[in-house]
């Protein structure tokens, strides 16, 4: 028996607080109510039992019956890859739920009886289908965004006719991305429809229909050009360092990480005060945008922002505090007042709290590491199975696609990417993406005789924390070097402008790869492994790994991530107190006189 005492059952209807649903009623639904064949109710139900364990909850009832929470395309909804195999296996089972939630909520029924009205939407569809299809060159799918413009706009009793620019802006407002992307489409089928015919012509307002619907609230706020010059020039002025009149060079010049994190927060401080008019848009002095009365009024605004797309952490905003007071200090202002905010203000303390942990997510990844050696073992080996991967495509083991040569280059890439990172030195991906080893200089300088090293050799003015770095990566049955040789020989050729670059990862015209390119293919072709990758989970995995091995060993830690051991301690002495925790419990069964698995006798 799982209890040894009598647990009271559940009631069928538990208590709810302000009529809100939670998971518990969907289930109930379910098996009163019978709303799919029997094997679907089963299947269902099996899904849904889940939702406990992979929300961290004891219960369905802390659950609350919402689509969002289960919907993939949200940020907030990351994959939970602790609990699911592949990306796909968890893309379906959110599918399920969030199916289950929109019939339980009577979404789905409402759906379909605005689908199936005959009315002029379907009309206009019907006339548009005509001029698609087998002849006419234009695939039928191309009617799918209209059916999802035809939905809203039933929704909100608008007719063809009444389609403006206003109604088409303020839907795309409260629009999720994808939704809204498919309104974007939909209005450029319209104008291909109206042009190929005069009826569909009739039923719309040509004359003020727009070709896309543009949300008024960006997802970032703009910054007029001249604003946006003046604060370009500030942070040229702040990280250029100091200038050498003899060599005609600038010295120290702070790193690109550094400059990305200030130019980044001084354009979230100017979007922001001119959004909302703390600014006037043609503000020409950046003293008076820094002054402190503005200051107050873009911390309050930021703080207070909900938004998803533009709210910031608590963490992130202390950061950008920071930044201000540096670029507050190098126009000559007074910053004593974010000073003291910093101290005060309960948002920017929380930040200084957050700044003191490793972020949840984070953790996550680093617990999951730690916990499964399945996943430690793909972790370890990513560099292998990346090359694989592209050698299975190379062999035409895998179907032919219009991207097959893309597949090849990305696989290939991200093979010397990991081994590099996995078994030469982790290093940041702004390094990473800046490794040569062709010209005058390369800095990563490949073995020229059997049995010599491969050499990584970065100076520390082209490094975050301005320390040297000087690694090497050697062949053995980690197989790094061997993956990196294989990339030069076989993908490296196949990427266009290769023969100009001297960049290891070339892009673009011969520059280095893009930042972007890197993470969105390392994000999607770790899932399909079962991990949550990012360029910077690499430092984190094996800073985990190694303390779980040698604990309290921080500077061996700090040594691999060229950092200093204060800061390793701080974002990961959790690993250390958490095995404390565990030999601690432990102990005390021990003590007890209870025999724990792996007490018994070594000799058997």
């Amino acid at each position: 028996m799982k209890h040894s005492f009598p647990t009271p059952p559940a009631p069928l209807y538990p208590v709810m607080h302000d009529g809100a649903k939670n998971m518990q009623d969907v289930l109930i639904w379910i098996q009163t109510t019978h709303p799919y064949a029997h094997a679907t109710i089963i299947d269902y139900k099996a899904q849904i039992a889940r939702i406990p364990e992979i929300f961290g909850v004891n219960s369905l009832r802390d659950v609350a019956a919402d689509a969002d929470l289960f919907d993939p395309r949200q940020k907030q909804n990351r994959y939970p890859a602790e609990h699911f195999r592949t990306y796909d296996a968890w893309l379906r089972w959110s599918g399920k739920i969030v199916g289950v939630l929109r019939r339980f909520h009577g979404e789905a029924d409402a759906s379909r009886e605005r689908r199936e009205l005959r009315d002029i939407w379907s009309h206009l569809i019907d006339i548009a289908s005509l001029q698609v299809g087998v002849g006419t060159g234009r695939s039928p799918k191309m009617l799918i965004p209209v059916h999802v413009l035809a939905d809203e706009a039933r929704k909100a009793a608008v007719d063809p006719n009444a389609l403006t620019e206003e109604w088409l802006a303020g839907l795309a407002d409260h629009l999720p991305v994808a939704r809204r992307a498919s309104v974007r489409r939909a209005l450029k089928t319209l104008h291909i429809m109206a042009s190929l015919s005069p009826e569909i012509a009739a039923m719309l307002p040509m004359e003020t229909l727009p070709m896309s619907a543009q949300a008024r609230r960006a997802k970032q706020y703009e910054l007029p050009e001249p604003l946006a010059r003046l604060a370009d020039s500030l942070i040229e002025k702040s990280v250029s360092g100091s200038y050498d009149p003899i060599e005609e060079v600038w010295n120290d010049r702070l790193a690109p990480e550094t400059l990305a994190v200030r130019r980044a927060a001084l354009r979230k401080y100017l979007g922001t005060a001119v959004a909302h008019d703390i600014i006037p848009r043609d503000c020409h002095d950046l003293t008076q945008a820094l002054a402190e009365d503005v200051f107050y009024k873009v911390v309050r605004a930021l703080s207070r922002e909900t938004d998803p797309a533009r709210k910031i952490t608590a963490r992130s905003l202390r950061q950008y505090v920071g930044v201000w007071m540096i670029l507050g200090s190098v126009l000559g202002v007074p910053v004593d007042f974010m000073k003291d905010s910093m101290q005060n203000n309960a948002t920017l303390k929380k930040g200084r709290e957050e700044q003191k942990t490793m972020p949840r997510e984070t953790r996550d990844f680093c617990v999951a590491l730690l916990r499964d050696r399945r996943k430690e073992m793909i972790f370890r080996s990513m560099h292998l199975r990346f090359k694989e991967h592209a050698e299975r495509i190379l062999a035409g083991e895998e179907p032919v696609t219009g991207f097959t040569e893309e597949h090849i280059v990305q696989f290939g890439m991200l093979a010397a990417y990991s081994a590099i990172a996995l078994w030469g030195i982790p290093l940041r991906i702004e390094n990473m993406r800046s490794l040569r080893h062709l010209g005058p200089r390369p800095n990563l300088v490949l073995p020229q005789r059997a049995r010599q090293k491969a050499r990584l050799q970065i100076p520390k003015e082209a490094v975050k924390n301005r320390v040297d770095i000087n690694a090497h990566l050697a062949e053995g049955p980690t197989r790094g070097l061997e993956v990196v040789e294989w990339y030069l020989e076989h993908i490296r050729p196949r990427v266009p402008w290769a023969s100009r670059s001297e960049y290891l990862f070339p892009g673009y015209k011969g520059q280095r790869i893009s930042d972007r390119s890197l993470r969105n293919w390392l994000q999607h072709h770790a899932r399909d492994l079962g991990i949550p990758m990012s360029p910077h989970n690499y430092r984190h995995g094996l800073a985990s790994l190694w303390l779980r091995s040698r604990p309290g060993d921080y500077s061996g830690a700090a040594r691999l991530l060229c950092n200093s051991p204060a800061t390793v301690r701080t974002y990961y002495a959790w690993i250390d107190h958490d095995a404390e925790m565990v030999n601690v419990q432990a102990e005390v069964a021990r003590q007890a006189g209870f025999r724990l698995k792996g007490d018994g006798d070594i000799h058997g």
